[in-house]
């Protein structure tokens, strides 16, 4: 399509999307609007109130357009769904989607997938939608799938979504995103916390997927068992020597909590799937409990001499 007919069409859309009284569902993806696009769809969209499903999907709205669009949700008071994924929400454009998701007291539902947004964005927006929860927020589901999110912004994020005491949310869908063991511990805090919302997610990887994690990790995790049986130090210290000074009881049982905890002081990388295995095996009364006593007197072993079985 030529540029001018292309610029008349979105000028007759605007003014579609500003008068009509009567649309309530309009989908427009897949039609190369483009930022100059998305800047003129904004006005229409802010002062449009019968408009209750809109989708944006796949229209290459960048930059100015992307800041045009969230800043229209601010004001918009009848957009119950809104689809925005595979345009671009980066920098100014991110900050402003977090505020428009503070504001905005219609949406239910927003999918933004693929949106190039980042582990900054990511938490702003769990901070929003921590405030959200305490004041008129109405969002159900947000999707935030396929954006470059790493293992620490999955946790800036989670971090927000604990700090919520009540919330109309029942779905965060983050498909595609990897989660790592203290992400995993998170979830299973939040969903304790609020069994009703559903956290969706991608891969679970052993260790954090930055840049740091990745140089000083290389993607090892240790062998629970075999640091229990074999008495292998960490910096001098045992794995039962860190139970023992947390068993302030001494009656050689530790929570899973606290045998995480342990894991984490010694600096020991291990999946979430290991834990439960330990705390099913380990446990005498079925209590959850993990009896850390038949590994009291172990020998004590030279870590660098067992390398390879205590850690593959």
């Amino acid at each position: 399509m030529e540029m001018s007919k292309f610029m008349e069409s979105l000028e007759i859309l605007s003014l579609v999307l500003q008068f009509n009284r009567v649309l309530r569902t309009v989908n427009l993806s897949r039609n190369c609007i483009g930022s100059e696009g998305g800047e003129h769809l904004a006005d229409p969209i802010s002062s449009n109130d019968t408009l209750t499903h809109l989708d944006l999907s796949w229209n290459c709205i960048v930059n100015a357009g992307s800041v045009a669009i969230v800043q229209s949700l601010k004001e918009n008071i009848g957009l119950q769904s809104l689809n925005f994924s595979w345009n671009t929400l980066v920098k100014t454009a991110g900050t402003e989607l977090a505020r428009a998701i503070h504001e905005n007291t219609s949406l239910v539902e927003l999918r933004i997938r693929g949106c190039r947004i980042d582990d900054n964005v990511a938490e702003a927006v769990g901070q929003s939608l921590f405030t959200g929860s305490m004041e008129e927020s109405k969002l159900v589901i947000v999707d935030l799938s396929r954006n470059p999110i790493s293992t620490r912004g999955v946790l800036r994020l989670l971090a927000q979504l604990k700090r919520m005491e009540t919330t109309k949310l029942k779905e965060i869908i983050l498909e595609d995103i990897s989660f790592d063991c203290p992400c995993m511990q998170l979830v299973e805090e939040i969903n304790q916390k609020l069994p009703e919302l559903q956290i969706i997610h991608g891969p679970e990887l052993i260790v954090g997927n930055t840049v740091q994690d990745i140089k000083s990790e290389g993607g090892k995790f240790a062998d629970l068992f075999s640091l229990l049986r074999l008495g292998i130090r960490y910096d001098g210290r045992r794995l039962v020597d860190v139970l023992l000074e947390m068993d302030t009881e001494h009656t050689q049982l530790v929570t899973v909590e606290q045998f995480v905890e342990a894991l984490t002081k010694l600096s020991v990388n291990y999946r979430r799937s290991q834990i439960r295995e330990v705390s099913q095996r380990l446990s005498r009364q079925s209590d959850g409990k993990i009896y850390y006593g038949d590994y009291l007197h172990v020998n004590i072993r030279n870590p660098s001499e067992l390398e390879d079985t205590a850690r593959i």
